[in-house]
């Protein structure tokens, strides 16, 4: 990237699996994969692209508290919605920890994200006890 004069963020996406590590994709742009930074870190993906592009020192975000986050495709999405809508894109949870971004597209596709969930506080035993039961998958 340095030889083609990139700037900006570039994504890697990696899954792991019995202790192999599989590159999925690269995105030059902010990853959904990096979204629980908005709520669960001390910065986030997109706050530090502006840092970076502005000539601004960067910050190492840290984790707040144990953090855990749900994609939202059209196929995977709660049995309830379990926030209220606060506008065209907006919507607010219940639940305290509990942060509900839709990404405002009108039109749902399988597979296509509409959206995430993040839950602050709350590690993934916590989560799969209280959260996965309330989504269709």
């Amino acid at each position: 990237m340095r030889r083609c004069g990139y700037t900006g963020i570039l994504a890697i996406e990696y899954f792991v699996k019995g202790g192999e590590l599989y590159f999925n994709e690269m995105a030059p742009r902010p990853h959904n994969s990096g979204h629980y930074t908005i709520e669960g870190c001390t910065t986030n993906q997109f706050r530090e692209l502006c840092r970076y592009l502005l000539g601004e020192p960067l910050q190492e975000p840290r984790l707040v508290a144990p953090t855990v986050m749900k994609i939202s495709s059209a196929r995977i999405w709660p049995r309830r919605r379990p926030w209220r809508r606060t506008g065209s894109r907006g919507a607010q949870s219940p639940e305290e920890g509990v942060y509900v971004h839709l990404y405002g597209k009108s039109v749902s596709k399988p597979k296509r994200k509409m959206g995430h969930i993040t839950f602050v506080g709350m590690t993934a035993g916590e989560y799969d006890a209280r959260w996965r039961g309330r989504f269709v998958e």
